[in-house]
């Protein structure tokens, strides 16, 4: 047993004295079999409460429903009530009895052992221990030492039997370290794939800088020296313009595709005019007619977020003009204080599969690398998810939902 600070201690002892009052109340329910799953559901969520407030790493499942209502409904309807609730709810109900039997005994007695000289001087009554009875003065004093030694000792006992439904809830409810192992699997996986994913892109703009800025910026300073030399003989004025003509333009030609391949990394657009706007303008780029419907404040999501969903919309978009086969589509944005959620649909002929995860066996998909496969790993990687609805002949959605907020982005 871990060493308590006193309202650690304290904490525990009233649980397990609410608890005992509450027991009978948790049997009748108990033993009504259509309430047993909803019973159990509860119970074991409340031990789950009650070992976190006791500092215990336990989490409240319901938490993450909003709601008692919404997460007992899903809940029941699912296995994990019978291969976890009914178990912690048994053991519940066996510990609730020896915490009641635990109190009754102790603090009944010990109260009244402790009330032994008021009762002994007030009303002539002595307080019986066992085959001992108070008959005088001085051993309803001594009664009171002993009540103190009951209580005390009652403490002790509420605070093991406190530790003991710890002990029962790790080893009956694994839920969270079931969850756990799996989201350490996704981490993995995630990693893996976003790590394919930066090699893949520097390889990009390796290429991309190799093969166009590179090439034109070798070319333009090769004309610069041609005009340099012409300059300064001054004998072909024609010729100095024509190779200053060839200059401007080799030099445009430059910054369009350094602009290009940046653009590939974050969109400037998202830098100078804010997430909602840089979401208009790629829309307005688009050969689509793109209905757009956008709720909430673009200036709360973080520079991640709202680059990853921006390029999300870019590739729904696109595959929109190669595979839909309409020319229509719509974008729904909503900017919550929690969450940025996005949305491209269109009415086409759908039947669009996401590539299967690293590991799996599928399909084809919509997308690989830096396409929507690459995509979902990145939005994965903010805490996120990307889903891709597109029955055959019914359209097809791409929703991604990223949070807001994240501890890493305020620690870095």
């Amino acid at each position: 047993m871990r060493t308590l600070d006193p309202t650690q201690r304290a904490t525990r002892v009233a649980l397990e004295l609410l608890a005992a009052v509450l027991w009978p109340f948790q049997v009748a329910l108990a033993v009504i079999l259509p309430l047993l799953p909803v019973t159990a559901a509860i119970v074991a969520d409340l031990e789950r409460l009650r070992a976190s407030t006791c500092g215990e790493e336990v989490r409240p499942h319901h938490l993450a429903a909003g709601s008692w209502r919404s997460w007992v409904s899903t809940r029941i309807r699912g296995r994990g009530v019978w291969r976890h609730d009914v178990p912690v709810l048994l053991a519940s109900l066996v510990l609730g009895l020896l915490g009641l039997v635990v109190a009754v005994l102790g603090v009944v007695r010990g109260v009244v052992l402790l009330a032994a000289p008021v009762l002994w001087e007030v009303y002539g009554i002595g307080v019986t221990v066992g085959p001992w009875t108070v008959g005088g003065r001085v051993e309803a004093w001594l009664a009171t030492v002993l009540g103190i030694v009951f209580l005390v000792l009652t403490w002790w006992l509420l605070t093991l039997v406190s530790f003991a439904r710890d002990t029962a809830l790790r080893l009956l409810d694994d839920e969270d370290r079931q969850r756990l192992e799996h989201e350490l699997g996704s981490v993995r996986t995630s990693r893996a794939s976003m790590l394919e994913a930066f090699e893949s892109e520097r390889r990009r703009i390796e290429r991309d800088l190799h093969d166009g800025a590179q090439q034109d910026l070798t070319a333009l300073s090769i004309t610069l020296g041609l005009l340099e030399h012409h300059a300064e003989s001054l004998t072909d004025g024609a010729r100095v313009a024509e190779l200053a003509a060839r200059a401007h333009e080799q030099a445009d030609r430059a910054l369009v595709r350094l602009r290009e391949t940046v653009h590939g990394i974050h969109p400037r657009e998202l830098t100078d005019h804010g997430f909602v706007t840089a979401l208009d303008e790629l829309a307005d780029r688009s050969p689509l007619t793109v209905v757009r419907d956008h709720t909430g404040d673009d200036a709360g999501p973080p520079s991640p977020v709202s680059g990853a969903l921006y390029f999300v919309v870019a590739e729904a978009l696109t595959n929109v003009v190669r595979h839909a086969g309409v020319d229509r589509a719509r974008l729904h944005t909503a900017i919550t204080p929690h969450q940025v959620r996005v949305v491209v649909a269109d009415d086409g002929c759908g039947g669009a599969v996401l590539e299967p995860e690293p590991g799996h066996e599928g399909g084809a998909g919509v997308g690989s690398g830096t396409g929507l496969a690459g995509l979902r790993e990145r939005v994965r990687a903010l805490g996120g998810e990307l889903v891709v609805t597109s029955p055959p002949g019914g359209g097809t959605t791409v929703m991604a939902v990223a949070p807001v907020h994240r501890d890493w982005w305020a620690r870095s």
